[in-house]
């Protein structure tokens, strides 16, 4: 921590010399400018491909891994199916991928046990099988499956007149997070949801949500999303930089291409991290809103966020993408897959 002040002291203190004319100063910033900035943005950019290399939802992760997705929730496929409600006021959106289907049809289950009084619509992200959609179908009769081709036809009319986006879109599948699950949906308010989160109790706090209108968001809670603080910042955001897509209850008004736009041109934060825009421009979306949309979290005791794991709790993100949760993503697994099974007997 002290060096960290110390730091920022000095970061401080050169900022106060930038526009001095003293010939030291001039001949410092000269130097600065053409051989250690180049030297940081050069590790920035190896740094990120890096990151890259390893985390990308599907690029990062091994064949035995990928495998072994399928393989641990493979269960969920000797319990009913659950229907959704077609034409559902409410729409539960997700991107989703091939080695996710078991672990997706398992996530959808342990909600909508508890209330189905919603339209599910889940969006490939380009790996789904004929197979995959068809077991999807068949688990969760009424699903709406959005597929990759058919979800770039209908955007590329919307987005013709942003440049940026389309790259943005073509780059990054998480993209489709913020882009086509609003953009795509047919109803007012969405649920946004990861594909590896579970519920393992009766979310009333989500039901209510679903049930009675609030005007509001509710949203999981997250103590540090990845840079989303420092992007809020950056923008002069002022809402609080803790929301995490895991799950998130928000307005199809929120839409702003033209602010999206303009966030992937300028933003510094997002060309160095372009993996996170999605989760970290829903904040600036919704703040725009605030005036008629209050925001609230999740009970922050019961709905766990990625890495997190509390006894006795009702929602839990298991973060398969970092592999750390896996054990306790199976153990919950398992006892849901127990308990779905218990209700056909």
């Amino acid at each position: 921590m002290c060096m960290t002040n110390q730091l920022k002291k000095l970061r401080d203190y050169l900022k106060t010399k930038k526009t001095s004319n003293q010939l030291c100063w001039r001949i410092f910033f000269y130097c600065k400018d053409r051989t250690i900035k180049p030297i940081f943005e050069w590790n920035n950019r190896v740094a990120h491909r890096r990151w890259k290399k390893k985390y990308d939802r599907n690029k990062h992760l091994t064949e035995e891994y990928k495998k072994q997705l399928q393989e641990v929730f493979k269960g969920v496929l000797l319990t009913r199916p659950i229907p959704c409600k077609i034409g559902a006021g409410v729409e539960l959106h997700t991107l989703t991928c091939h080695h996710h289907v078991n672990m997706y049809i398992l996530a959808l289950k342990s909600l909508l046990r508890f209330t189905n009084d919603v339209s599910v619509v889940a969006h490939d992200d380009g790996s789904l099988s004929q197979e995959d959609m068809q077991l999807i179908e068949k688990h969760i009769p009424g699903i709406n499956i959005i597929v990759r081709s058919e979800a770039d036809s209908k955007l590329e009319p919307i987005l013709k007149e942003y440049p940026q986006i389309r790259s943005y879109r073509k780059k990054i599948v998480d993209s489709l997070e913020i882009l086509d699950h609003i953009i795509l949906a047919n109803t007012e308010r969405i649920i946004t949801m990861n594909s590896d989160i579970l519920f393992l109790k009766r979310p009333c706090q989500l039901i209510d949500w679903l049930n009675i209108d609030p005007r509001s968001y509710l949203y999981v809670y997250e103590s540090s999303p990845a840079y989303q603080k420092e992007f809020l910042e950056e923008i002069g955001c002022s809402f609080p930089p803790h929301l995490t897509l895991a799950a998130a209850c928000v307005y199809t008004d929120i839409m702003d291409l033209d602010l999206i736009e303009r966030l992937v041109t300028s933003s510094t934060v997002l060309n160095e991290h372009l993996w996170v825009a999605d989760q970290n421009m829903y904040p600036a979306l919704m703040d725009q809103r605030k005036d008629k949309y209050s925001s609230v979290v999740f009970d922050q005791e019961r709905y766990d966020a990625s890495g997190i794991i509390r006894p006795g709790a009702e929602f839990r993100h298991y973060w398969s993408s970092s592999g750390t949760l896996l054990q306790f993503h199976i153990k919950d697994s398992m006892k849901v897959i127990s308990e779905l099974q218990d209700e056909i007997l």
